[in-house]
């Protein structure tokens, strides 16, 4: 649940997790194929989508939690 992690949503595209996710929905912005910026930033509901593993991790896939943080 950080900025930058990859999801697959729904519909089989890839995006970027952006600030602002919250609780079961992702801020996200749509990976454009064949062109340098992503798409603008839509909300898709976390249990709809599949974390992608992170290259930065080795390739492992990263833990989100379910539950918001308790301040």
């Amino acid at each position: 649940m950080s900025a930058g992690d990859v999801w697959k949503l729904p519909d089989g595209r890839e995006a970027l997790e952006l600030d602002g996710s919250k609780g079961g929905l992702l801020r996200v912005a749509a990976i454009a194929p064949n062109w340098p910026f992503p798409c603008p930033p839509e909300i898709a509901v976390r249990r709809l989508c599949v974390a992608m593993p992170s290259r930065y991790l080795n390739g492992a896939v990263p833990q989100h939690k379910d539950e918001e943080a308790r301040w």
